[in-house]
């Protein structure tokens, strides 16, 4: 009896962290739209510029048992949680005028910068390796 009360409660829990965690990617799916990736096309003369960014976004829900927080758990020692998040980076832009179309990107100096420094590290290791042979 006592362990299909406790079933039952836990359906009920799961379905709300489920409910919880539906709200989340529904608010997530509204606010990271293609709005989020193509900006708001901006014309000076025959030049039209349309900003691209990358959007990434993640969320979870989860459910544990037996954890001494009283203050977020239920009778039964369950706890749920939910959470989620994003990001976006400009990519670069689509540059139109009347006779051509091109993206232009955005350089990302500091990953630049570590991909030389690492091609300069293993480019010395190499030759050292190739001056003890």
């Amino acid at each position: 009896m006592e362990a299909d009360v406790r079933q039952k409660t836990d359906k009920e829990q799961f379905k709300n962290a489920e409910e919880r965690a539906s709200k989340l990617i529904d608010h997530l799916l509204d606010r990271m739209g293609s709005n989020a990736v193509f900006g708001e096309p901006q014309t000076r003369g025959d030049i039209t510029v349309i900003p691209v960014a990358e959007v990434r976004t993640g969320f979870g829900f989860g459910k544990g048992s037996k954890l001494p927080a009283k203050d977020v758990s239920d009778e039964n020692g369950q706890q749920f949680g939910t959470g989620g998040g994003g990001s976006v980076i400009p990519l670069g832009y689509i540059h139109i005028s009347s006779d051509t179309v091109r993206f232009k990107p955005f350089y990302n100096l500091t990953k630049l910068t570590m991909a030389g420094m690492f091609l300069t590290t293993w480019m010395v290791l190499k030759i050292g390796k190739w001056l003890k042979k």
